[in-house]
């Protein structure tokens, strides 16, 4: 087979050899030493060289448009200059050459300052030059071919709502094998502007997941498939998500009992189904900060806090927890004054009678009754009864009374306010 062809090009075109030249034929079958350098071509005067038969442009290849044509078996010819336009009748410009009787293809991939574009069509045509650089007359064949179309827009779109501070995307992939990705585009509105959000690598990689969200957010999605030369093809239709939203804060919280150093609350169940944690916090009167108390499982709707002073007032606020870590506002304060032992003293004829909450006496087992100075505090005595009283106070004296119960545990209550008498110059009782 080889030797056929080398005898035909020897007979067509070339003074071989007697014995066949070889490596001269191989070479002009493209085969040889890399072609000359393209010389400098000119219209003038033109070359006697026939019109290029059989030219083909193809078309649906990425930004390239590949042309092929006939050689021309005979002439002086060096090589084939290709001119192209992007109307029928022109004008045509030289956009490339090629070197070589055989060299009959060329793509054209534009210049960097003219790349091809996307579903662009293109006319052309090819003209041989002679080894002297001059051009043939223009031919009248002229084939024309379109780049390959924008990408179209992936089908089947799908946006998953309810997620914590994320949205979930998928959509079917594109058979286009052009296609090498995809353009996520979000916006606040159906009809607003959409920005690019994620620009996603593979034709198979169909899925994302937007982070980062705010809870209870809208938001509508759009993709567009990117082909491997940067080009965008037209958006899907949007999709409209929404983030979970964080839950409600517990509501109806209350006092549902009280007694001395304990204020046992209550709230109601919140209507999310998967609330962990319900979180209550305390404030005192007058601090600007706010406690932590008790962390009370998604189960349970009551808790106490066991610390608070006797006829302390002090504000409680509750705030819900999700299983996926999102949290409620804080509910509404409540103002509360916790119970104490509503202690009296009156002066009483030569001394002082105190007096105080039969029900909270109910809770302990006794009652330590203390005399307060400016140095510290002189225990009077210890009762199992709600009052007491100090018959050595002291005519004309201001005295400071408290009290300190002790629990049926043995544990101490938290003290009482301490109360202040002043005792009449009349009374009798001196010390």
């Amino acid at each position: 087979m080889m030797r056929a062809l080398l005898i035909l090009v020897c007979g067509m075109t070339l003074a071989c050899a007697s014995n066949l030249d070889v490596e001269r034929a191989r070479a002009l079958l493209g085969h040889g030493p890399p072609p000359q350098a393209l010389p400098a071509l000119e219209e003038t005067p033109p070359s006697d060289l026939p019109p290029v038969e059989g030219l083909v442009a193809r078309s649906g290849v990425l930004r390239q448009i590949p042309l092929s044509w006939e050689p021309l078996l005979g002439g002086d010819v060096a090589g084939y200059a290709v001119e192209r336009s992007k109307q029928l009748e022109g004008p045509f410009q030289r956009v490339g050459a090629v070197v070589g009787r055989f060299q009959t293809v060329w793509q054209d991939e534009g210049h960097a300052a003219d790349g091809l574009e996307d579903d662009t069509r293109f006319f052309y045509r090819v003209r041989a030059y002679d080894s002297k650089g001059h051009l043939a007359a223009p031919a009248d064949s002229v084939a024309s071919a379109s780049t390959a179309p924008r990408p179209p827009a992936p089908q089947a779109l799908r946006a998953y709502s309810q997620l914590p501070r994320m949205v979930a995307l998928a959509w079917d992939p594109v058979l286009d094998p052009n296609v090498g990705g995809y353009v996520v585009q979000r916006s606040p509105a159906a009809r607003g502007h959409f920005h690019a959000v994620a620009r996603i690598a593979g034709r198979f990689h169909t899925a994302w997941v937007d982070r980062g969200l705010g809870d209870l957010r809208v938001f509508y999605y759009r993709v567009a498939s990117q082909n491997a030369a940067g080009g965008v093809g037209d958006a899907t239709s949007p999709v409209r998500a929404v983030t979970k939203p964080e839950p409600l804060p517990p509501a109806e919280l209350s006092v549902a009992a009280q007694s001395l150093g304990r204020n046992a609350l209550h709230w109601e169940p919140n209507v999310e189904p998967d609330i962990v944690h319900y979180r209550i916090f305390r404030r005192r009167s007058g601090a600007t900060q706010e406690e932590e108390i008790a962390v009370v499982g998604g189960g349970n709707t009551r808790t106490e806090d066991r610390g608070v002073g006797a006829g302390e007032p002090v504000f409680y606020s509750a705030q819900s927890e999700d299983a996926d870590g999102l949290v409620s506002d804080r509910s509404d304060e409540i103002a509360v004054v916790s119970r104490g032992y509503e202690l009296r003293a009156d002066p009483d004829g030569d001394g002082v009678k105190l007096s105080w909450s039969p029900e909270i006496q109910g809770e302990l087992a006794s009652t330590r009754v203390l005399e307060v100075h400016r140095l510290g505090a002189r225990e009077l005595g210890q009762t199992h009864e709600a009052h007491f009283e100090d018959r050595a106070a002291g005519a004309g004296r201001v005295v400071r009374y408290q009290l300190v119960g002790v629990r049926r545990d043995g544990s101490e209550a938290p003290p009482s306010e301490v109360v202040e008498v002043r005792l009449p110059p009349a009374a009798v009782g001196a010390r």
